[in-house]
C-alpha cells in the first residue's frame, strides 16, 4: 500500500495518507490532522456496526470506541463478536450487540430499529460485513460465489 492524497473533508486541503510504519496495524497508526479532526467528531455518536466480529469490522469498532462512540455491534458469529466485545477493553463499557445476518433484510431492520431505540438514536451505519473467499472466481463453487455476493 503506498500513500495517497486525499481531499480534507471537502474544504480544497490535501493531505497524504500514509500506510502503517511494517509492523504496526492500521489501529495503531498516529492519526494525521485530517483523520484526527474527523475521529475528534466520533465521540458521544451513535453508531451500528455490521461484521464486528472480525478483520475490517473489529479494527473499526475499536477505532470507534477509543474515541468515545456508542456502538451497536453485530456480527454473523457470536463467538467472534464476544472476542471483539472482550477486545474493546473497559472504557468502552458494555456495548449493545446482536448476532446478525445481513442477508435478512427485516432482522436488519429490527436490528437498528432496537439499537436507536435504545441508545436514544442513531448517527452512522458501518456496513462491514462482508466475506472473503481466497480463490480464483472461475474455481469457486456456484454456492460460495453467492455466498460472497449476498
Amino acid at each position: 500500500m503506498e500513500a495517497r492524497l486525499v481531499d480534507g473533508l471537502g474544504r480544497g486541503q490535501t493531505h497524504w495518507i500514509r500506510p502503517p510504519p511494517q509492523g504496526m496495524s492500521l489501529s495503531a497508526r498516529p492519526f494525521g490532522r485530517t483523520e484526527t479532526r474527523v475521529m475528534a467528531q466520533i465521540k458521544g455518536h451513535r453508531i451500528f456496526l455490521t461484521g464486528a466480529g472480525g478483520g475490517m469490522g473489529r479494527c473499526i469498532a475499536a477505532m470507534f470506541a477509543k474515541r468515545g462512540a456508542t456502538l451497536g455491534l453485530t456480527d454473523s458469529s457470536e463467538r467472534d463478536l464476544g472476542q471483539t466485545i472482550a477486545s474493546l477493553g473497559a472504557e468502552a463499557g458494555i456495548p449493545w450487540s446482536r448476532v446478525l445476518d445481513v442477508t435478512d433484510a427485516s432482522a436488519v431492520d429490527a436490528a437498528v430499529r432496537g439499537f436507536a431505540a435504545e441508545a436514544g438514536g442513531l448517527d452512522l451505519v458501518v456496513n462491514a460485513a462482508g466475506i472473503l473467499a481466497v480463490a480464483k472466481v472461475v474455481d469457486m463453487d456456484p454456492a460460495e460465489w453467492r455466498r460472497v455476493l449476498e
